[in-house]
């Protein structure tokens, strides 16, 4: 059994564009890498769900999430530190480094969610805000580009022209400023505070002869109060472009 070492997240430096984000490689020792990798689940995602095109998912709390943490001791230990009391403070304390950004959410009760998921060539997400109740979300990269090879994959934040008092969940192309690329290497941590503007996507993946492996994990508002009522829908076509992906 291993224990995460959360004085990465303690020490990290927060990058500010275009919104609160850090990157931490090297996130696992290798012994624990290598015995996630080794127990990935990969044809038990594939029998559970397919989340978008190309991409498949043991959702959190599903039959699939269960019985996987109840035969293996590697991923319940693993899903044990990412829920835990200790890691929801880290973040909050985290959170306080960006100077409350987004507004003082120092009372907010969270809860977790942890996804373990592949996405093959055809993956993509178009430029988005997640759900309204998500405070924090992260991405644990478990292979990089060497193995699944092919091109696109990489996580893009973005940073939007806002034109009205609200904010647009799926905004038109035409509204991006700027892009930063975070590169999908093994063994890496992303994570980023969610708030109104908090837009990313992922560059389609094509060509790509192996699989994207990474878990998601993310801290939520505990009764799944939505935090972020700028955020709307301002294209309804927009919105079912995204969701048919």
């Amino acid at each position: 059994m291993f224990d995460i070492d959360f004085d990465k997240i303690k020490k990290v430096e927060i990058q500010h564009d275009p919104f609160p984000h850090f990157v931490i490689k090297d996130f696992f020792s290798l012994d624990h890498l290598l015995s996630i990798r080794e127990s990935f689940p990969k044809s038990r995602i594939k029998q559970a769900k397919m989340t978008s095109k190309s991409r498949y998912t043991i959702i959190h709390g599903s039959e699939h999430f269960r019985n996987l943490m109840q035969e293996n001791l590697v991923w319940n230990r693993l899903y044990e530190q990412m829920s835990s009391e200790i890691y929801k403070r880290i973040i909050k304390n985290k959170y306080r480094e960006t100077g409350n950004f987004a507004g003082d959410l120092s009372n907010i009760e969270l809860k977790s969610q942890m996804d373990i998921t592949f996405a093959k060539s055809g993956y993509t997400r178009s430029v988005h805000l997640d759900r309204g109740f998500h405070f924090f979300n992260s991405f644990i990269y478990l292979n990089g580009r060497d193995e699944f090879g092919g091109e696109g994959g990489e996580l893009q934040f973005h940073k939007i022209t806002k034109t009205e008092e609200l904010y647009d969940k799926f905004p038109d192309d035409n509204l991006i400023e700027s892009t930063k690329v975070i590169e999908v290497e093994s063994n890496t941590f992303v994570g980023f505070f969610c708030c109104p503007w908090s837009y990313h996507s992922v560059v389609p993946m094509r060509g790509n002869t192996g699989t994207r492996d990474f878990i998601y994990c993310a801290l939520n508002e505990s009764n799944e109060k939505n935090l972020w009522p700028e955020a709307v829908v301002f294209s309804e076509e927009r919105r079912k472009k995204f969701i048919s992906e």
